[in-house]
């Protein structure tokens, strides 16, 4: 029986310690799962304490990417509420964070204007629309009222349905932008012409009036160098004094000759100067041209006929001087001739002295037809017929060698002149035409017709105002005339044909005859080209005057003459010739002692016959005075300032006739029996 419990307390030992074997295994298994679980947990919390952390630092590397983009940037939640906002956006609006975060919409900041478009845009990007904008330009009204441009560039975070802008302040760029555009604007509708260059001298910009100006196209000149060829010679003078050194006090201006696309020339006031930066250094070279051709051509036309009329002062002078000497052999010799009765030889010698008193008297005249002082009164004539008739004068003298044509318009053409004056244009000008071709020939071309001048035409030709004229043209196909003459060619006596016997009076003698009928005369001409002279007349609607004949027998008279010169030579003259036609005479020396004469006895005389030109009382201030203080008789002025053939009536002034030096016999028998009869002016 004891055998019995032992092997029951054997097996229950084995039993337990194989329980407890099993139950350390499963402890073991156990605590090395446990361990696994373990190891894995800290590995799992080590992984999301690394993933917390990188969260934490992409978090702020986010944040400061938001920070620094350089723009205005917010977050923008899908109700349009601001979430975020960066620095640089809170200064744009002008508000603090915790008055923007979370409790402003971006809309309350928009300007009304473009409220409804920002509006449109952020639902049409909450919907997922491709084609809505994502940049563009609005306004906003900051905390201080202040309106600013902004430009905008939105992005759409579709996970969450957020939306990130980025804003750029461009208020300023705006505003200097405008202010280019309008300066851009002034420069291109201005009437200059501008270039702007870089400091190279190179072309950046010209503006619309240069390209009317040059002709050439303002695409093409853009780029192009100072060797450009509408530059001129010294606009590429100052250009290369100028660039990399201009500073902000230099400037340079001229009057240049500049070269249009079309080979023409004109005249260009030029005025360079840079445009510097804030350290005073030259960035750029602008260039205004003004084309002032026309005025220089007007300028260069009034300083011609300045010279023309200092120059016919002074032939006047020496002409009153000359007809002075002139009227006493004149005088001296018609006297004579009047006395010589049947003495044929003393008759033919005086007629010389006459004959050479007469050509000196037309020399005389065509220097007082030059300087202008021509009161002689013209007519109306048909002036085709007086240059048919000088055309005709002229063919047989013009060598065969030189071809002959003209066009005289049919139809009359009425001018106011006189007939030598018309005479003497045509020849001296076909004269010299014709010895511009002497050596080889040409063609000789002469037209005359009807022109009627507008505004713009009389621009051209200063003197004239609209109306009908006649036109009549020189040509010749010759040798030309050089431009260092071309503007002197009027002026008297200068001549280029000294050795041929030029004595350079005709062109002049010309110059003075058209101005003093009221026209101009103009001249084209280059070497080897020829010569076109171009002469505009005014037209009259009129008809020729008849002359009445001459008298045959000289008029004499008894009454009382005063005569009155400065020159005892001419008194003398004066004298002799009035007692030979039967007057009593009496003489003062001076206007001074004929006023005297007067005022002591008032109905001494019957006429006065005074020079015009006398120191300190002129002929016509002695008239005057006389007419003022009731002297009621004829007066007749004598003068050496005046060109006419022959005495003619004074329809102005105190004066009832007017006698060209040197006075002729028959002219001063007539003129004064005329006044006499007549009676006092008035």
């Amino acid at each position: 029986m004891g055998r019995w419990v032992d092997s029951d307390k054997i097996d229950t030992e084995t039993a337990l310690a194989e329980y407890q074997a099993h139950l350390e295994e499963m402890v073991a298994a156990r605590s090395a799962e446990l361990l696994a679980i373990n190891k894995q947990l800290c590995k799992e919390i080590e992984e999301r304490r690394k993933a917390e952390e990188a969260l934490l630092a992409n978090e702020e590397r986010y944040r400061n990417v938001f920070e620094n983009t350089g723009t205005a940037t917010i977050l923008i939640e899908p109700d349009r509420t601001i979430s975020m906002a960066n620095a640089r956006a809170l200064q744009l609006i002008g508000l603090e964070q915790g008055k923007i975060v979370g409790c402003r919409k971006l809309t309350d900041f928009v300007a009304p204007a473009h409220r409804d478009r920002i509006i449109i845009y952020h639902d049409l990007r909450m919907r997922g629309d491709p084609n809505v904008p994502q940049q563009f330009e609005f306004q906003i009204i900051d905390a201080q009222g202040r309106i600013r441009d902004v430009l905008a560039n939105v992005q759409w975070i579709p996970e969450n349905h957020q939306t990130i802008a980025s804003m750029l302040d461009i208020t300023e760029s705006n505003k200097l932008l405008q202010e280019r555009r309008r300066l851009a604007a002034v420069i291109d509708q201005s009437d200059a012409g501008i270039i702007i260059a870089d400091h190279h001298g190179r072309v950046q910009y010209v503006n619309q009036a240069f390209e009317n100006l040059s002709g050439f196209d303002r695409l093409e000149c853009v780029g192009q160098s100072i060797e450009a060829p509408f530059f001129s010679d010294q606009d590429r003078k100052i250009l290369k004094q100028i660039t990399f050194t201009a500073s902000g006090e230099d400037s340079w201006t001229g009057r240049f000759k500049n070269l249009r696309r079309d080979g023409q020339t004109y005249i260009a006031d030029t005025r360079f100067f840079p445009v510097c930066n804030e350290r005073g250094k030259g960035v750029n070279l602008v260039c205004f041209k003004t084309d002032v051709t026309h005025e220089v051509l007007l300028e260069k036309q009034l300083q011609q006929a300045q010279k023309m009329e200092a120059i016919g002062t002074l032939a006047g002078g020496i002409a009153h001087d000359f007809n002075n000497i002139l009227s006493g052999i004149l005088g001296y010799a018609e006297i004579s001739l009047h006395r010589a009765g049947d003495n044929v030889y003393l008759k033919r010698n005086l007629n010389r002295i006459l004959d050479g008193c007469q050509r000196a008297k037309e020399l005389v005249k065509n220097i007082l037809t030059f300087s202008r002082n021509n009161d002689e009164e013209n007519e109306p004539l048909q002036i085709q017929i007086i240059v048919k008739e000088a055309l005709k004068l002229l063919r047989a003298s013009i060598p065969s060698t030189i071809e002959f044509k003209q066009h005289i318009q049919p139809k009359p053409i009425i001018v106011c002149a006189r007939p030598t004056q018309i005479h003497q244009v045509v020849m001296n000008l076909c004269t010299n035409a014709a010895q511009a071709m002497q050596s080889g020939g040409g063609l000789l071309e002469v037209n005359l017709v009807n022109a009627q001048l507008t505004p713009g035409q009389c621009e051209s030709h200063p003197g004239l105002s609209p109306g009908p004229y006649c036109c009549l043209t020189v040509r010749d196909t010759g040798e030309g005339i050089d431009p260092e003459n071309l503007e002197r060619i009027f002026e008297p006596y200068f001549t280029t044909k000294e050795q041929t016997g030029g004595t350079g009076l005709g062109l002049s003698v010309v110059h003075g005859i058209v101005n003093s009928i009221g026209g101009t005369i103009s001249v084209q001409s280059t070497p080897g080209n020829g010569t076109l002279f171009t002469i505009y007349l005014p037209v009259v609607n009129d008809t020729a005057k008849s002359k009445q004949p001459a008298r045959q027998e000289l008029p004499k008279g008894q009454e009382r003459i005063l005569v009155v010169d400065d020159e005892i030579f001419i008194l003398e003259i004066m004298t002799d010739m009035l007692n030979t036609l039967g007057y009593n005479v009496e003489t003062a020396n001076s206007g001074i002692e004929a006023w005297e004469r007067f005022t002591r006895t008032p109905d001494r005389f019957d006429a006065i016959i005074a020079d015009l030109t006398m120191p300190k009382m002129t002929g016509e201030q002695l008239a005057e005075k006389i007419r003022q203080s009731g002297g009621h008789f004829p007066m007749i002025l004598t003068t050496g300032m005046a060109s006419e053939a022959g005495p003619q009536e004074n329809h102005e002034g105190p004066f009832s006739a007017i006698l060209p030096k040197p006075v002729k016999f028959e002219d001063l028998a007539n003129t004064l029996r005329n006044v006499l009869d007549e009676g006092p002016k008035g």
